[in-house]
Protein backbone atom coordinates (compact mmCIF):
# COMPACT_ATOMS: atom_id res chain seq x y z
CA UNK A 1 0.00 0.00 0.00
CA UNK A 2 2.96 2.38 0.26
CA UNK A 3 4.61 2.01 -3.06
CA UNK A 4 1.13 2.08 -4.91
CA UNK A 5 -1.91 4.38 -3.66
CA UNK A 6 -4.13 2.03 -5.48
CA UNK A 7 -3.35 -0.75 -3.54
CA UNK A 8 -5.53 0.30 -1.05
CA UNK A 9 -8.30 -0.95 -2.82
CA UNK A 10 -7.40 -4.48 -1.91
CA UNK A 11 -8.40 -3.35 1.64
CA UNK A 12 -11.81 -2.49 0.53
CA UNK A 13 -12.10 -5.62 -1.96
CA UNK A 14 -11.14 -8.01 1.01
CA UNK A 15 -14.04 -6.69 3.35
CA UNK A 16 -16.06 -6.61 0.39
CA UNK A 17 -15.30 -10.42 -0.33
CA UNK A 18 -16.08 -11.02 3.59
CA UNK A 19 -19.27 -9.38 3.00
CA UNK A 20 -20.65 -11.35 0.01
CA UNK A 21 -19.43 -14.26 1.65
CA UNK A 22 -21.88 -13.86 4.98
CA UNK A 23 -24.77 -12.60 2.74
CA UNK A 24 -24.15 -16.32 0.38
CA UNK A 25 -24.25 -18.19 3.47
CA UNK A 26 -27.13 -16.49 4.74
CA UNK A 27 -28.86 -16.98 1.75
CA UNK A 28 -28.18 -20.47 1.22
CA UNK A 29 -28.91 -21.46 4.86
CA UNK A 30 -32.63 -19.36 3.78
CA UNK A 31 -35.71 -22.09 3.58
CA UNK A 32 -37.52 -19.88 0.76
CA UNK A 33 -36.67 -21.28 -2.89
CA UNK A 34 -38.04 -17.96 -4.11
CA UNK A 35 -34.99 -16.41 -2.08
CA UNK A 36 -32.03 -18.84 -3.48
CA UNK A 37 -33.13 -18.43 -7.16
CA UNK A 38 -33.52 -14.89 -6.52
CA UNK A 39 -29.92 -14.70 -5.31
CA UNK A 40 -27.98 -16.92 -7.81
CA UNK A 41 -29.59 -15.55 -10.80
CA UNK A 42 -28.86 -11.74 -9.86
CA UNK A 43 -25.12 -12.92 -9.15
CA UNK A 44 -24.62 -14.48 -12.58
CA UNK A 45 -26.08 -11.34 -14.27
CA UNK A 46 -24.09 -9.08 -12.04
CA UNK A 47 -20.52 -11.42 -13.18
CA UNK A 48 -21.34 -11.28 -16.52
CA UNK A 49 -22.13 -7.36 -16.99
CA UNK A 50 -18.91 -7.08 -14.96
CA UNK A 51 -16.47 -8.76 -17.30
CA UNK A 52 -17.99 -7.37 -20.28
CA UNK A 53 -17.62 -3.89 -18.69
CA UNK A 54 -14.15 -4.75 -18.48
CA UNK A 55 -13.29 -6.43 -21.50
CA UNK A 56 -14.99 -3.78 -23.54
CA UNK A 57 -13.52 -0.59 -20.98
CA UNK A 58 -9.96 -1.80 -21.45
CA UNK A 59 -9.99 -3.23 -25.13
CA UNK A 60 -10.87 0.39 -26.41
CA UNK A 61 -8.35 2.96 -26.77
CA UNK A 62 -5.51 0.60 -26.18
CA UNK A 63 -2.83 0.53 -28.57
CA UNK A 64 -2.03 -2.27 -30.68
CA UNK A 65 1.55 -4.23 -30.52
CA UNK A 66 1.40 -5.91 -34.01
CA UNK A 67 5.25 -5.41 -34.01
CA UNK A 68 8.71 -7.16 -31.86
CA UNK A 69 9.20 -4.53 -29.91
CA UNK A 70 13.19 -3.05 -30.26
CA UNK A 71 14.95 -0.15 -29.30
CA UNK A 72 13.35 1.39 -31.77
CA UNK A 73 10.54 1.12 -31.20
CA UNK A 74 9.58 -0.39 -27.63
CA UNK A 75 6.11 -1.66 -26.76
CA UNK A 76 4.31 0.91 -24.34
CA UNK A 77 4.93 1.02 -20.55
CA UNK A 78 1.15 -0.75 -19.62
CA UNK A 79 -2.01 -0.54 -21.44
CA UNK A 80 -1.14 -2.32 -24.71
CA UNK A 81 -2.89 -4.80 -26.37
CA UNK A 82 -1.02 -8.15 -28.17
CA UNK A 83 -2.48 -8.77 -32.02
CA UNK A 84 0.61 -10.23 -33.89
CA UNK A 85 2.64 -13.45 -33.63
CA UNK A 86 5.21 -11.21 -33.04
CA UNK A 87 4.06 -9.02 -30.16
CA UNK A 88 3.03 -12.76 -28.49
CA UNK A 89 5.97 -14.06 -28.42
CA UNK A 90 7.98 -11.40 -27.69
CA UNK A 91 6.01 -11.48 -24.16
CA UNK A 92 6.42 -15.78 -23.88
CA UNK A 93 10.33 -15.71 -25.13
CA UNK A 94 10.79 -12.57 -24.38
CA UNK A 95 10.80 -10.02 -21.82
CA UNK A 96 7.81 -8.04 -20.66
CA UNK A 97 8.61 -4.65 -19.16
CA UNK A 98 5.10 -3.96 -18.14
CA UNK A 99 4.38 -3.09 -14.64
CA UNK A 100 6.24 -3.64 -11.81
CA UNK A 101 8.43 -5.58 -14.21
CA UNK A 102 11.70 -3.07 -13.09
CA UNK A 103 10.41 -2.01 -10.30
CA UNK A 104 12.98 -3.51 -8.01
CA UNK A 105 15.75 -2.50 -10.00
CA UNK A 106 18.84 -0.30 -9.15
CA UNK A 107 18.45 2.90 -10.40
CA UNK A 108 21.61 3.02 -12.75
CA UNK A 109 19.96 0.02 -14.66
CA UNK A 110 16.91 1.74 -15.50
CA UNK A 111 18.84 4.57 -16.67
CA UNK A 112 17.91 4.62 -20.26
CA UNK A 113 16.15 2.09 -22.74
CA UNK A 114 19.22 0.77 -24.19
CA UNK A 115 20.92 -0.32 -20.85
CA UNK A 116 17.70 -2.61 -19.42
CA UNK A 117 17.90 -4.22 -22.94
CA UNK A 118 21.65 -5.76 -22.56
CA UNK A 119 21.32 -6.88 -19.54
CA UNK A 120 17.81 -8.43 -20.01
CA UNK A 121 19.16 -10.18 -23.19
CA UNK A 122 22.35 -11.29 -21.28
CA UNK A 123 24.93 -8.94 -22.68
CA UNK A 124 28.48 -8.96 -21.33
CA UNK A 125 30.56 -5.72 -21.52
CA UNK A 126 34.45 -6.15 -21.96
CA UNK A 127 36.43 -2.85 -22.10
CA UNK A 128 34.20 -1.47 -25.43
CA UNK A 129 32.78 -4.88 -26.70
CA UNK A 130 29.52 -5.89 -25.58
CA UNK A 131 28.65 -9.35 -26.41
CA UNK A 132 25.97 -11.70 -25.45
CA UNK A 133 26.60 -14.35 -22.95
CA UNK A 134 25.29 -17.89 -22.53
CA UNK A 135 24.29 -18.68 -19.26
CA UNK A 136 22.94 -21.38 -17.09
CA UNK A 137 20.14 -20.64 -13.86
CA UNK A 138 21.22 -22.06 -10.78
CA UNK A 139 18.80 -22.64 -7.52
CA UNK A 140 21.14 -19.95 -5.85
CA UNK A 141 22.41 -17.94 -8.78
CA UNK A 142 24.05 -17.89 -11.99
CA UNK A 143 26.46 -19.61 -14.59
CA UNK A 144 27.70 -17.69 -17.70
CA UNK A 145 30.67 -19.39 -20.35
CA UNK A 146 32.45 -17.18 -21.50
CA UNK A 147 34.48 -17.80 -25.12
CA UNK A 148 35.54 -14.10 -26.64
CA UNK A 149 37.87 -12.62 -24.22
CA UNK A 150 40.78 -12.30 -25.88
CA UNK A 151 42.70 -10.11 -23.87
CA UNK A 152 42.91 -9.08 -20.10
CA UNK A 153 40.86 -6.89 -19.19
CA UNK A 154 37.58 -6.35 -16.63
CA UNK A 155 34.47 -7.76 -17.18
CA UNK A 156 31.15 -6.13 -16.52
CA UNK A 157 28.42 -8.85 -16.08
CA UNK A 158 24.57 -8.93 -16.95
CA UNK A 159 23.55 -9.46 -13.22
CA UNK A 160 22.43 -7.21 -10.97
CA UNK A 161 24.61 -6.29 -7.94
CA UNK A 162 22.45 -6.09 -4.79
CA UNK A 163 25.53 -5.38 -2.41
CA UNK A 164 27.74 -7.23 -0.93
CA UNK A 165 25.65 -10.98 -0.77
CA UNK A 166 27.27 -12.64 -3.46
CA UNK A 167 30.31 -14.74 -3.58
CA UNK A 168 31.98 -14.90 -7.74
CA UNK A 169 34.18 -17.68 -8.57
CA UNK A 170 36.07 -17.84 -12.03
CA UNK A 171 37.59 -21.17 -13.28
CA UNK A 172 36.18 -22.57 -9.75
CA UNK A 173 38.17 -20.25 -7.84
CA UNK A 174 36.51 -17.24 -5.54
CA UNK A 175 37.42 -13.83 -6.77
CA UNK A 176 36.33 -10.62 -5.56
CA UNK A 177 33.98 -8.18 -7.80
CA UNK A 178 33.05 -4.31 -8.14
CA UNK A 179 29.65 -2.89 -8.83
CA UNK A 180 29.62 -1.41 -12.32
CA UNK A 181 28.35 1.77 -13.73
CA UNK A 182 25.13 -0.14 -14.82
CA UNK A 183 25.00 -1.62 -11.13
CA UNK A 184 25.37 -4.76 -12.38
CA UNK A 185 28.71 -7.53 -10.72
CA UNK A 186 32.22 -7.01 -12.47
CA UNK A 187 35.26 -8.49 -12.80
CA UNK A 188 38.83 -7.33 -12.44
CA UNK A 189 41.84 -8.74 -14.49
CA UNK A 190 40.10 -11.56 -16.71
CA UNK A 191 42.59 -13.30 -18.52
CA UNK A 192 42.13 -14.34 -22.49
CA UNK A 193 40.86 -17.27 -23.13
CA UNK A 194 37.57 -19.42 -21.92
CA UNK A 195 35.72 -19.22 -18.82
CA UNK A 196 32.87 -20.66 -16.49
CA UNK A 197 31.74 -17.54 -14.01
CA UNK A 198 29.79 -18.58 -11.07
CA UNK A 199 27.81 -15.91 -9.02
CA UNK A 200 26.10 -17.41 -6.04
CA UNK A 201 23.93 -15.76 -3.13
CA UNK A 202 25.35 -14.87 0.41
CA UNK A 203 22.94 -15.45 2.93
CA UNK A 204 23.84 -12.89 5.55
CA UNK A 205 23.34 -13.98 9.36
CA UNK A 206 20.18 -12.63 9.59
CA UNK A 207 18.57 -15.03 6.93
CA UNK A 208 20.24 -17.40 8.60
CA UNK A 209 18.81 -16.88 11.90
CA UNK A 210 15.39 -16.77 10.72
CA UNK A 211 15.70 -19.88 9.25
CA UNK A 212 16.69 -21.52 12.27
CA UNK A 213 14.04 -19.61 14.44
CA UNK A 214 11.14 -20.65 11.98
CA UNK A 215 12.42 -24.64 12.12
CA UNK A 216 12.56 -24.52 16.31
CA UNK A 217 8.49 -22.32 16.05
CA UNK A 218 7.05 -25.18 13.83
CA UNK A 219 9.06 -28.23 16.20
CA UNK A 220 7.56 -26.20 18.96
CA UNK A 221 4.18 -26.56 17.44
CA UNK A 222 3.86 -30.03 16.81
CA UNK A 223 5.39 -30.71 20.30
CA UNK A 224 2.21 -28.45 21.70
CA UNK A 225 -0.20 -30.49 19.28
CA UNK A 226 1.35 -33.78 20.16
CA UNK A 227 0.93 -33.07 23.96
CA UNK A 228 -2.55 -31.75 23.91
CA UNK A 229 -3.57 -34.44 21.89
CA UNK A 230 -1.90 -37.46 24.63
CA UNK A 231 -3.84 -34.79 27.29
CA UNK A 232 -7.04 -34.91 25.84
CA UNK A 233 -6.79 -38.89 25.30
CA UNK A 234 -5.56 -39.22 28.89
CA UNK A 235 -8.67 -37.44 29.86
CA UNK A 236 -10.89 -38.82 27.82
CA UNK A 237 -9.97 -42.15 29.03
CA UNK A 238 -10.39 -40.99 32.69
CA UNK A 239 -14.26 -40.30 32.25
CA UNK A 240 -14.77 -43.65 30.73
CA UNK A 241 -13.56 -45.00 34.11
Amino acid sequence: MIQWAGRLRMVSNFFFAVFATETVSVIINDKNEYVKSAAFISAVTFICLGLSYTFLNQSSGQTYVNYKPSNAKPAPFTNYQINSKDGFMYLVKGYNTGVVSLDYWPKKAVKDWNTEEKIRTHHAILGKDEFEVKYNSLPDGISYNINEIRKTSHLDLPFLNYGNHYKVYVDGKETGYYETSRNTIGVSNISKGKHNIVIKYKQCNSEKATKVISILATLLLILLAIFKNITFIGKKAENRC
